[in-house]
């Protein structure tokens, strides 16, 4: 191989390293709170031309997201999609859970249905999330809907389904 194919190689190698290191410490800095550190490197990160990969991007998400710093996450969201980068599964989970969370069932289908557009699969974990959502807001109905849904799309319910829909039925003391 010619120096120059082997610069070449030699380059990508290194940006693909940098990648996984920036990725590991950002993810770090996220699970132990600190978001504005994890910020600051991500922002340098981005300064050396180094672009963030669908691991960072959620990483990051979810960090904001445990921080109660909902519009900086969608935000995030947002660039990401701009970036041309792909979110996952775990991407719209992360997202889906916080909107959940916050009895926000209106913009948490909305971004489901995002999800379904863009070709990402679901799996339980984002049945699950919905249906915890539908039974926190007292809506049994959609709950067992999306349950029923999820067996005919071929995701088998576990034992957390079953415990969300009973849980929710307690609570409404059906």
């Amino acid at each position: 191989m010619n120096k120059w194919l082997m610069g070449i190689v030699n380059l990508a190698l290194l940006v693909s390293l940098m990648l996984v290191w920036y990725g590991s410490i950002i993810d770090g800095l996220c699970k132990d709170g600190f978001i504005d550190k994890a910020k600051e490197l991500f922002l340098e990160m981005k300064g050396r031309g180094i672009h963030a990969d669908s691991v960072i991007y959620t990483s990051l998400i979810h960090g904001l997201c445990c921080v109660g710093e909902w519009e900086e996450a969608k935000s995030l969201f947002k660039e990401m999609l701009n970036q041309g980068v792909y979110p996952t599964t775990v991407t719209f989970n992360v997202l889906l859970y916080e909107l959940c969370k916050s009895g926000k069932m209106g913009e948490a289908n909305k971004l489901y249905k995002l999800m379904i557009q863009r070709g990402v699969q679901p799996d339980t974990y984002t049945y699950n999330i919905l249906m915890d959502g539908y039974c926190l807001a007292g809506r049994m109905h959609d709950a067992e809907k999306l349950f029923i849904s999820m067996s005919s799309k071929g995701f088998m319910p576990n034992i957390v389904s079953y415990n969300i829909l009973i849980d929710g039925y307690c609570k409404k003391k059906k």
